[in-house]
């Protein structure tokens, strides 16, 4: 005799294979069958206005400090099961080489806006402050890192430099500019800007500059003798030229060429 079971929507007997598993019943069964369950399941179901409806909800609550402690213990508990923590890098690093154009061009933007920049570094360096074994294991993860990939990593480094070398001597300019306390940051577009506006010649001794010739970003104002980091202060300049030049104004580096400007 083939076993059956009562569904208790349709009120029907029937084989056991017409019910869904459920390991909370005692026989290990769905009370009703997968018909009428999946019925059920579809009476359920809210309309689109409701769901989002509830997601904003969510959404509001999420940030409020209350969501937001309540969440962070939650994934804190979560994390504390080590098959669950597996699970949650997982899903991490799918979402992350899934979005990664997006998130790059969102972190770009960000980059870009000054005001933005200054709050998630201010950010950093808060957490950093309160969390300093952060700091010690990025090291030592930097660390091991570089020692299996610093030559890939070089390689990337060179690629990018001979793309966009201007980007990366803003860059060298900004943290030169950082150490002298100096005002104002200019970014790889403002640098190709200087050199649409120079001509492609050096600001001092108006020779071409072309691929085969080494030049600098030079600050027009020297930082340290009251020069900005601003894309006003910066001009292109062959290497001998830069490197003559040094901390000299202009007037006093060229005085045939530039006029004494009283500061």
């Amino acid at each position: 005799m083939i076993p059956v079971k009562f569904c208790g929507k349709c009120s029907r007997d029937l084989p056991l294979e017409a019910f869904a598993k459920n390991k909370r019943m005692k026989d290990g069964l769905q009370t009703q069958c997968r018909v009428c369950h999946s019925a059920s399941r579809r009476g359920r179901e809210l309309s689109p206005e409701q769901r989002e409806k509830d997601r904003l909800r969510k959404v509001a609550h999420r940030q409020t400090v209350e969501g937001r402690e309540a969440r962070a213990e939650y994934m804190r508990r979560y994390r504390a099961v080590p098959e669950k923590a597996e699970l949650v890098r997982a899903l991490n690093r799918k979402h992350h080489h899934k979005h990664k154009g997006l998130r790059n061009a969102k972190a770009r933007a960000q980059r870009l806006d000054p005001a933005t920049r200054d709050h998630i570094n201010s950010r950093k360096k808060i957490r950093r402050a309160e969390n300093p074994e952060l700091v010690v294991r990025a090291r030592e993860r930097h660390r091991l890192y570089m020692e299996v990939e610093r030559e890939n990593v070089n390689q990337r480094r060179r690629v990018r430099y001979t793309q966009n070398p201007g980007k990366y001597r803003a860059v060298s300019s900004r943290i030169r500019a950082k150490r002298a306390s100096a005002p104002g940051a200019f970014t790889g577009e403002d640098v190709r800007a200087a050199f649409a506006k120079q001509r492609g010649r050096c600001a001092y001794c108006d020779c071409k500059i072309d691929k085969r010739t080494r030049w600098h970003i030079d600050h027009f104002i020297p930082l340290s003798r009251g020069g900005t980091n601003h894309p006003e202060n910066i001009v292109i300049a062959c290497e001998p030229c830069n490197l003559a030049k040094s901390t000299k104004m202009p007037w006093e580096f060229m005085p045939e060429r530039f006029q004494v400007v009283n500061m």
